[in-house]
Formats: structure tokens, C-alpha cells, sequence
């Protein structure tokens, strides 16, 4: 019996043993993932900022969600670790697909109510209530170019078709080219 209780004590040391090991590891691992998690956030920080600017409002509260949650002790590191990549996994869809929303633009001065029309990540518009005024978003220069009357009918359909009010049809709008300085 003794010879028992004492092969028994000698595998409950090695099976000890073997989880402060991987308890060590563990902690090893918390303690390399929470330094990538911030790099890996501010990473897409700096890409929202560099990035055409759509809803700019929700995407830096969904950053802020996100390290508000890293900072949070009553969350696991896997739950902040989904966190994280989930706000990556909206970032890359948004470069998939075509939205239509309202908000506003100031304009010189002067705010205006306007339809924005987000087109992946290569083109992002807005055009006036009215349909009076429409305009695209120009990376190099970081402003809003006035479009002719022209392109208002293009905006305002393809409007339409990220509102889903129309069926998805070919989308004949104004894109800026290598050579525009503009």
C-alpha cells in the first residue's frame, strides 16, 4: 500500500511539475501577446488615419473600444485578442464594399448635410441633399474636389445602388489617376 501511495505521490509531483510549466508558458505568452496587441492596434490607427476619412466618428470608437478592452482586467487575453482582430476584419471589408450614408461636410466654412458614397477604399464622395453639389475625396491634397454637373448623375445612382433602392449595375464615376495632381 505504501509503495502505492508513494508511486502515486511521485506522479502527482511530475503531473505538478508539468503545469507550473505550462503555467510559466502561459504567463510567458500573456505577457508577448499584450505588447503585439498594441502595436497591432496602433498599427490600424495609423492606417485609419492615413486612409480616406468615412465615418470617421465609428471607426476610431470601435479603436477605442478596443484598447479600452486591452486595459480591462476582467477580460481575457483571448477576448481581447478577438477584439482586436475583429476591428482588423471590419477595416478589410470596408475595402470590399460599397456604402451610402448621411452626414456632414464642412465646406469652407460652411457645414453641409450630405449623402456620402464610399466606393472599397478607392473613392469616397459626398453630393448635397439637393443633388446640387457633388464632390470626391482626392488622397494627394487631403480635400474635397468639386465635380462638374457632368458626374452628379453618376454619384447620385451609384447612391442608389449602395442604398441598395436601385439593382447593382456597372458605376461610371470619376476616379483620380496617377497623373492627377489634383
Amino acid at each position: 500500500y505504501n509503495r502505492q501511495l508513494e508511486r502515486q505521490l511521485r506522479l502527482q509531483g511530475e503531473e505538478i511539475a508539468i503545469l507550473d510549466d505550462s503555467i510559466a508558458q502561459a504567463t510567458t505568452v500573456d505577457r508577448q501577446i499584450l505588447p503585439l496587441m498594441l502595436r497591432m492596434v496602433d498599427a490600424l490607427e495609423q492606417f485609419v488615419a492615413l486612409d480616406i476619412p468615412f465615418l470617421p466618428r465609428e471607426r476610431a470608437e470601435r479603436l477605442q473600444f478596443v484598447l479600452e478592452a486591452i486595459d480591462r482586467v476582467d477580460v481575457t487575453v483571448a477576448e481581447k485578442f478577438r477584439q482586436v482582430l475583429e476591428a482588423y476584419l471590419i477595416e478589410l471589408e470596408f475595402g470590399r464594399t460599397i456604402e451610402a450614408y448621411t452626414g456632414t461636410v464642412d465646406v469652407g466654412g460652411q457645414k453641409l448635410e450630405v449623402d456620402f458614397l464610399r466606393v472599397g477604399r478607392i473613392g469616397l464622395y459626398y453630393q448635397t441633399l439637393d443633388g446640387t453639389q457633388s464632390a470626391r475625396w482626392d488622397v494627394a491634397s487631403k480635400s474635397w474636389v468639386n465635380l462638374p454637373a457632368s458626374d452628379r448623375n453618376p454619384v447620385r445612382e451609384a447612391i442608389r445602388v449602395a442604398r441598395k433602392l436601385t439593382a447593382p449595375n456597372l458605376l461610371t464615376l470619376p476616379l483620380p489617376t496617377a497623373g492627377d495632381a489634383s
